[in-house]
């Protein structure tokens, strides 16, 4: 079941991204400029920030569904 939930989380990022990329192009080419630009401690600020959102969600999520 966890290998299940794994690769659906997998897919809706997949989703959410092509999503991004169809919807948005010259934005996602503007981030990127920018991601490119950013420091190495600017990025792993933000992607511990975000790895540790995400951790909450899944958290709440599972506390919420029983």
């Amino acid at each position: 079941m966890l290998s299940g939930e794994f690769f659906i989380g997998l897919g809706m990022m997949c989703v959410i991204e092509g999503l991004l990329f169809l919807g948005f192009p010259a934005g996602v080419r503007r981030m990127m400029a920018v991601v490119i630009a950013s420091p190495d401690q600017a990025m792993r600020t933000s992607g511990m920030i975000s790895a540790v959102f995400g951790l909450v969600v899944i958290w709440i999520v599972r506390q919420l569904s029983g």
